[in-house]
């Protein structure tokens, strides 16, 4: 990782960390909580990887044909787990009969509430609002089980944290499957035992900002 160049930048009024490589136009890699730009790691090497089995000019021709809407749309829709795989005449999976919904919400509600109402208390975004509560009991289980838990879990459905989740979690032995090695997940461990997770978290508590 040698050649990825790390820095902080100030974005409305905040210093985020970024992790860079290389010249041109820029592609930009977003992460989630509780994740790090080392999630991206072999995608910041590799760009391309996406374009580099079409022809040059062959995905633009598609955007161009479909229009950038629908692109996004059917991106932003994507709820399937795992790689989106699809074949060389349709990058993005179009339908071709725009069967594709966004969900829909409430303008007059604020996201918390929206959440809630949609969710119920227990969703992991209304769980993160007061201070200080899932920060106590991520001390108390260590961030080691909190991150293990977090990337592997694989529960269908809205995410959702119970009142007995941290006593669940502490009794509980989680082991790593096999696409992230020790090394990976102790990298996340270190980190956020530098940190913390109170960062993260906030970014939810000012979500109705």
């Amino acid at each position: 990782m040698e050649e990825i160049k790390h820095g902080m930048v100030g974005v409305n009024g905040i210093r985020m960390h970024i992790a860079e490589k290389g010249e041109g136009p820029v592609v930009l890699f977003l992460h989630g909580f509780p994740e790090l730009w080392y999630t991206w790691r072999r995608q910041i090497f590799f760009p391309n990887f996406f374009k580099s089995a079409m022809e040059p000019g062959k995905i633009e021709a598609q955007i161009a044909q479909v229009g950038t809407a629908k692109v996004l749309k059917n991106i932003l829709a994507n709820r399937k787990p795992g790689p989106s795989c699809f074949p060389e005449e349709n990058a993005f999976g179009i339908d071709p009969e725009n069967r594709v919904t966004l969900p829909s919400w409430d303008p007059n509600l604020k996201p918390v509430e929206t959440s809630r109402a949609m969710y119920g208390d227990n969703f992991y975004i209304c769980k993160f609002q007061e201070p200080g509560v899932l920060e106590a009991g991520i001390a108390h289980i260590g961030s080691k089980l909190m991150i293990a838990s977090s990337l592997t879990t694989r529960r269908p459905g809205p995410p959702t944290i119970s009142e007995d989740a941290i006593a669940h979690l502490a009794r509980e032995t989680i082991n790593l499957p096999s696409w992230l090695s020790e090394e990976e997940f102790n990298y996340y461990v270190t980190k956020f035992d530098q940190s913390g997770f109170t960062g993260g978290l906030n970014y939810y508590r000012a979500i109705d900002f």
